[in-house]
């Protein structure tokens, strides 16, 4: 009983931080923040923070991955390089994307509209390449392809959060098309 009792109080106490620290983005933006503002905000003490996360990018990092841990569950990412890439499968992979996103719209349109989160959204991408570069051999043209299939799917995601541009399932068709086209260029 104790444990979960001490687990709930963790998970109160990780949702109360969380939620004051995107709300204080949308007030005063990223790079205004401390994480004194942060525990102030969440009434709790700032070396729980400290403990817990240590800085402002760990607090975002754990967010995020909550947030895609709900739906990408369902998916092995892992399978996806390894098979022969299907439409079925690129189509299954950008549906629970995109929905993730949708369950989440004000969270990433905080994140993507924030110019002080751009390192961050350039961390991801590059480690975005990196697995996807590593299914592949390693030319130059295989690197050019997947940052162009990177660059591009980023830019179709955030025009969709930012602008509304389509359906879920517009947006899907388009991309998967477009992914397996050169998906199918990259050589082995």
């Amino acid at each position: 009983m104790l444990n979960m009792s001490k687990d709930l109080r963790i998970e109160k106490t990780e949702v109360a931080i969380e939620q004051a620290f995107l709300e204080l983005i949308e007030e005063k933006g990223y790079a205004n923040i401390h994480l004194v503002d942060i525990a102030k905000r969440a009434n709790v003490n700032r070396n729980t923070i400290y403990i817990r996360y240590g800085t402002k990018e760990d607090i975002i990092t754990s967010i995020v991955a909550k947030s895609f841990q709900k739906k990408f569950d369902e998916i092995d990412i892992d399978l996806i390089p390894k098979t022969v890439i299907s439409k079925r499968i690129v189509d299954k992979f950008f549906t629970s994307m995109f929905e993730t996103l949708a369950d989440e719209m004000d969270l990433y349109r905080i994140i993507l509209t924030d110019q002080n989160l751009s390192g961050y959204i350039e961390r991801k991408l590059r480690d975005i390449r990196k697995l996807v570069s590593a299914y592949c051999e390693d030319t130059k043209k295989n690197t050019i392809i997947v940052n162009y299939i990177v660059q591009g799917v980023y830019g179709v995601v955030k025009s969709w959060i930012i602008y509304d541009t389509g359906s879920i399932e517009d947006n899907v068709k388009i991309l998967s098309n477009l992914v397996m086209s050169n998906a199918r260029r990259l050589t082995r």
